[in-house]
């Protein structure tokens, strides 16, 4: 009788076993979707003690993703949490962290922008979410505009800034402008204003031209592109966010659209679209069925598009970072 409980038990561990690793394993990104190619999902990677990422993700001069977030932790006898942002970098192609830093939060940063030589790290508040990069005495001067700062790789502010809501009008999800560098990487570029990489001083004339992968496109089920408005065909029923996030390709030839579904129950929760410059057309299209923050980048060599989860205030959460195709079938 034990014996038979014995194999009994067994069998079920195994069942339960095998029936987790297929779970776990056919689930968008898993190991077997990924080897198979089923959803267009190639590889993802946890990074364990970041959430709440916004358009916060980006490639570092040396190729690596760089990541900001937050981290969250429990505070004993309190029922807040003890936050810390944090700046990852990662060697993809190595599957390793390379450097992690990590210091006193500024609250909800909404954009980061890496400078040309990689040495510092420009970042913006967003007018809805609670951030606070300036000093109380500057943040009462500055009510309603929109906080900028520029930060060492050790998150130490080098300077800080505001933009008046009479120069940078936030739009319904509390973004004013798209953040940029510089081409000769001497100042940095917020809507209409510029500020100088040494100190931070307003620069006077005509913007300085500006260079940035990354942009926030007004548009919920089109866009406009090769000369002609290209529709993004969403699902029935999808209902997106007005902004649409989008990355230029190293080469300059392709770009990629992130539509993340607002509200509404059912599949997908956002759609990942790459499209030629050139022509217009949609060289890749991926249902994705999980939610993601608006963070979105290029792979160094081109080859892939990085996306990350959305993941909300909670202690020990982690961020999962996806690589998906970029060509037809991939």
């Amino acid at each position: 009788m034990k014996r038979r409980l014995m194999v009994l038990s067994t069998g079920l561990a195994a069942f339960a076993a095998l029936a987790a690793l297929t779970y776990w394993g056919t689930r968008e990104c898993g190991f077997f979707d990924t080897a198979l190619g089923l959803s267009g999902c190639t590889g993802s990677r946890t990074i364990a003690g970041v959430s709440t990422l916004a358009s916060t993700l980006a490639r570092d001069t040396d190729g690596y993703l760089v990541v900001l977030g937050n981290k969250y932790e429990d505070v004993p006898g309190s029922r807040n949490y003890r936050v810390t942002t944090q700046v990852v970098r990662i060697d993809w192609a190595q599957g390793r962290e390379v450097e992690r830093v990590s210091f006193p939060a500024f609250g909800r940063i909404d954009q980061m922008q890496i400078s040309p030589d990689g040495e510092t790290i420009a970042v913006t508040c967003n007018t809805i979410y609670v951030c606070d990069l300036l000093s109380s005495a500057d943040q009462r001067d500055a009510l309603y505009s929109t906080q900028l700062a520029l930060l060492n790789r050790d998150g130490s502010i080098v300077w800080h800034a505001s933009v008046p809501m009479e120069d940078a009008r936030p739009n319904s999800e509390g973004r004013s402008f798209d953040l940029a560098f510089a081409e000769d990487g001497q100042a940095v570029v917020a809507g209409a204003v510029a500020f100088a990489i040494s100190d931070g001083a307003p620069l006077r004339g005509a913007l300085p031209p500006a260079v940035s992968s990354n942009a926030t496109i007004n548009a919920t089920d089109q866009i406009e592109l090769a000369g002609a408005p290209r529709m993004l065909d969403l699902p029935d029923h999808y209902i997106p966010f007005n902004q649409l996030q989008s990355a230029l390709s190293p080469d300059g030839a392709r770009l990629a659209t992130l539509s993340r579904r607002f509200s509404g129950k059912g599949m997908p929760r956002a759609i990942l679209q790459v499209w030629d410059v050139e022509t217009g057309g949609v060289l890749a299209r991926h249902e994705i069925d999980t939610d993601l923050s608006p963070a979105l980048a290029w792979q160094s060599d081109g080859q892939a598009v990085f996306v990350a989860t959305a993941v909300g205030v909670e202690p020990g959460a982690a961020t999962d970072l996806r690589r998906y195709g970029v060509e037809a079938g991939r």
